[in-house]
């Protein structure tokens, strides 16, 4: 009742950013994702080790753009000042923070994190084979029908059928 209508603005704004901040962290931590939960991407890459013909070159493989665990940790710093319950004012900033610590411990952990990005690249290469399942099973329906359409077409156009459908096709 004491606050202006421009402090009153302000504490109302900010209240949502700190609730769409909590609720980002929350719905990430949920689906497990402990990168998405610090607000990180983890673009790691291996590659090799190299072989071209007889010649090895190196012996196991070289990782491009990973993390650090001092990029890591400063991204935990900075989200938990943002999320800490005595600065955020949101009902469950608490259960954020909480959240949050369990990420960084896991990918601050190198045996942790190194067997959380397995199960990730495991669980990432399932959902691609399963869509390429999918994509598999729609190319097969949609070639069964077209062909069942070509025989139809060929029985109702009796022995006209093969110049009218190669004509059809040069027209396409």
């Amino acid at each position: 009742a004491k606050m202006t209508a421009d402090k009153q603005k302000l504490a109302l704004k900010q209240k949502k950013k700190d609730a769409k901040m909590v609720n980002k962290i929350l719905k990430a931590s949920a689906s497990k994702k402990h990168y998405a939960v610090l607000g990180l991407r983890n673009w790691e890459l291996s590659v090799g080790p190299l072989k071209c013909w007889k010649l090895q070159l190196g012996k196991k493989p070289y990782t491009i753009r990973r993390l650090t665990t001092k990029q890591i940790k400063s991204k935990y710093r900075t989200l938990a000042r943002l999320v800490h319950p005595d600065k955020n004012k949101d009902g469950r900033a608490e259960e954020a923070f909480t959240a949050l610590e369990k990420s960084a411990a896991v990918l601050t952990n190198e045996e942790e994190r190194r067997e959380y990005d397995r199960i990730e690249r495991k669980r990432a290469r399932q959902k691609r084979e399963e869509k390429m399942r999918l994509v598999s099973n729609v190319v097969h329906l949609i070639q069964t029908n077209v062909l069942l359409v070509i025989r139809l077409a060929k029985k109702i156009m009796g022995p006209f059928a093969t110049p009218i459908l190669l004509l059809g096709s040069l027209m396409i």
